[in-house]
């Protein structure tokens, strides 16, 4: 009879604790783990510890709603959570970046190779890609397919970031060769000692270039030259020249999450070995997300993918030596924007790329759409009954309802009144007063959209 009434008494002891737990908690992370030398384990945003009433990620502060229980590793998110955010992590290495996907070595064209400069491409192919260039492949540069071939960019583009190692000095170190380094042999030199300023460098065939090089540690012990011209180096006009920034590279910026339940938007890569990030997270329920760090900038679909990180930044934005933005055929230097976007598509959801291309501007054919749901777009087998029986003529008025798509039969009218072939669709206008939004087969997104 004793016995059975202490059981009981710990049974009861055991439930109020339990109870206790589920009020809310707040706990801090250790402030976010450095990475060495640029990298670290792909953890998002840390570590997750596991505990009654929530869960820690290293790296950044968590609180957790009342209610809310976080169990295993890695942050599971518990049911019921909404409404969480997650942080960016803090910016590093420019191993990688959102605002630069994807890379062409990742695809294939119709002739069975990765898109490449002077190459031949097709509608059906990519229509843009980035290779990478610069010191140590912290920078990127376009393929745009243009006229039937591939168009490179001229010059490089670096994601923001720290490159105080790049910095070009007056002179070159003692510590340099007196000859020209050559690019991918063996060096010896400090890291963070840019050579080559008074003797340019030799590339890996022999050729002898005007630029720097840089000798990085190695994992293996066994460093090598990395060059590049110096078109393609980041000092002394990339933002990080003088330091004061997260080492490498960049978060992608500009997408936009709109799920409830704390899911993140799709494609934002953050650069791995953050130093000092910090994220926080917040949940109605639950606490959300696997560590809770995710890279902003992904493109979230839903309604066609109205804004995307990875087509930035808009050239409407800009403005060259000349005082005009970027455009088609227009005139660039070494110092204008090397590369932009235009939107294009109906209702503006695509982007097509403006490259400064051996002084000029090039104008990317067709154009690219950010993953998301283009059903509205899917184009049928006939114009829909209620389509007008005339073409559809770009910004006039239409009473058509959204989602439906007219033009298969007529084509349509652009703004001037030209003739076109493609489509309209009617979307709805918070003011009452809907138009036509048009554009031509190539820069529509069914059927060839992932969200079709």
């Amino acid at each position: 009879m004793r016995s059975t009434f202490l059981v009981g008494t710990v049974a009861l002891a055991v439930a109020t604790i339990g109870c206790v737990s589920n009020s809310t908690s707040t706990l801090s992370g250790t402030g976010g783990a450095t990475g060495t030398g640029g990298s670290s384990p792909a953890a998002s945003g840390g570590t997750t510890a596991t505990g009654a009433g929530g869960s820690v990620a290293s790296g950044g502060t968590t609180t957790v709603a009342s209610g809310g229980t976080t169990t295993g590793s890695g942050g599971a998110k518990a049911s019921g959570g909404s409404g969480g955010t997650s942080g960016s992590g803090g910016a590093t290495g420019g191993s990688g970046s959102g605002a630069f996907q994807p890379l062409c070595t990742g695809l294939s064209t119709a002739a069975g190779s990765a898109p490449t400069k002077g190459g031949a491409c097709t509608d059906s192919d990519p229509q843009l890609c980035y290779k990478t260039c610069g010191p140590e492949s912290k920078g990127f540069k376009s393929e745009t397919c243009t006229d039937g071939s591939y168009v490179e960019q001229s010059g490089c583009s670096f994601p923001d970031g720290d490159y105080s190692c790049y910095k070009i000095p007056a002179t070159d170190d003692p510590t340099c060769p007196t000859n020209a380094p050559q690019a991918s042999q063996s060096c010896s030199v400090a890291a963070c000692v840019v050579c080559g300023g008074g003797t340019g460098y030799v590339d890996s065939s022999g050729a002898s270039k005007t630029g720097y090089c840089v000798c990085p540690s190695s994992s293996s012990g066994s460093s090598k030259w990395s060059c590049a011209s110096t078109t393609a180096w980041p000092c002394p006009s990339a933002s990080g020249c003088t330091g004061g920034e997260a080492t490498g590279g960049q978060t992608g910026s500009g997408g936009t999450t709109s799920e409830t339940g704390g899911a993140p938007g799709s494609g934002g890569a953050t650069a791995a070995g953050g130093s000092g990030g910090t994220t926080t997270e917040t949940g109605s329920g639950g606490a959300p997300g696997s560590g809770g760090a995710t890279g902003s900038g992904g493109a979230t679909g839903g309604s066609g993918g109205s804004g995307s990180g990875t087509f930035q930044p808009l050239c409407s934005g800009l403005t060259t030596a000349a005082g005009s933005a970027p455009t088609k055929g227009g005139a660039c230097t070494d110092s204008d924007p090397q590369l932009c976007y235009k939107t294009c598509g109906p209702e503006s959801k695509g982007f097509k790329s403006e490259t400064c291309t051996g002084g000029s501007y090039v104008e990317q054919s067709g154009c690219s759409f950010p993953d998301g749901d283009y059903s509205c777009y899917k184009v049928p087998s006939a114009d829909d009954p209620t389509c007008p029986t005339m073409a559809p003529q770009a910004t006039q008025a239409c009473s058509v309802a959204a989602c439906v798509v007219c033009g298969v039969s007529t084509g349509y009218l652009d703004s001037s009144g030209a003739s076109k072939t493609g489509y309209c669709v009617c979307p709805s206008s918070s003011s009452g007063s809907s138009k036509w939004s048009c554009a031509s087969t190539t820069a529509w997104p069914c059927p060839s959209g992932s969200g079709c």
